[in-house]
């Protein structure tokens, strides 16, 4: 591990903030701070913890009591297995956590509806992390992950606006995150439809490395045609 990096401090403060809001048996390090050679500035807090079946746990009152541990909360994300809720997030001081709660017994289902906007500015985080490690491939999946949600926003905007999540036609709206990709020269239908066709040339090039695939680019191209596209 390198002097001055975060995570050991981090680690410390979430131990001894878990150990005090949940009634635990064991935290166990997970991840890349099991072998302090192979951490860097990139690498998250990587925590196990076992919970005790005695005070009930909820992970969304859990995210709401860490901003007064550790500063404003920048994004994160929650996902539900069977018998753990995993907790990944990042603070605006850069600090990040992967938290895996394992209950004792089947916890009763639950569902944490994380807002979309959390969502965004965590995997934002994750793509910057990429970037910095020069995994390109994974930082531009992220970036265009963030381009959906920047159009889930979009369209709640629109469902609220409209009173209804129903929408046999489309109101010809203007699509801001598509003008910056260079694909449209300014007009949606064109931006769309160029980076649907963008996309499927590059499918066909890259699957066209596994043996028995043929191109379908031109299928597709047959069907806009057939809807007048």
């Amino acid at each position: 591990m390198q002097n001055g990096m975060w995570q050991p401090q981090a680690d410390k403060l979430m131990r001894e903030f878990i150990s005090s809001y949940a009634d635990v048996k064991k935290i166990t390090t997970k991840g890349s701070l099991q072998d302090e050679m192979s951490v860097d500035t990139f690498s998250d807090v990587d925590l196990e913890i076992k919970l005790a079946d005695v005070i009930p746990f909820t992970i969304s009152d859990f995210v709401e009591k860490l901003p007064t541990q550790f500063g404003v909360i920048l994004g994160y994300e929650i996902h539900h297995n069977e018998r753990d809720d995993v907790l990944r997030v990042c603070f605006e001081n850069s600090w990040r956590f992967d938290l895996t709660f394992q209950y004792p017994t089947l916890p009763m289902p639950r569902r944490s509806a994380v807002p979309t906007v959390d969502r965004f500015w965590f995997i934002a985080s994750l793509a910057l992390v990429r970037l910095g490690r020069e995994d390109y491939l994974m930082a531009s999946h992220l970036a265009l992950e963030l381009c959906q949600l920047v159009l889930v926003m979009q369209m709640v905007l629109r469902d609220k606006e409209k009173n209804t999540n129903i929408h046999r036609f489309g109101d010809k709206e203007v699509v801001p995150v598509l003008m910056g990709l260079g694909l449209s020269g300014g007009n949606t239908r064109a931006a769309i439809a160029n980076l649907i066709f963008h996309a499927a040339r590059h499918m066909d090039n890259v699957a066209m490395m596994e043996s028995g695939y043929t191109s379908r680019r031109g299928k597709l191209q047959e069907l806009a045609k057939f809807m007048r596209l």
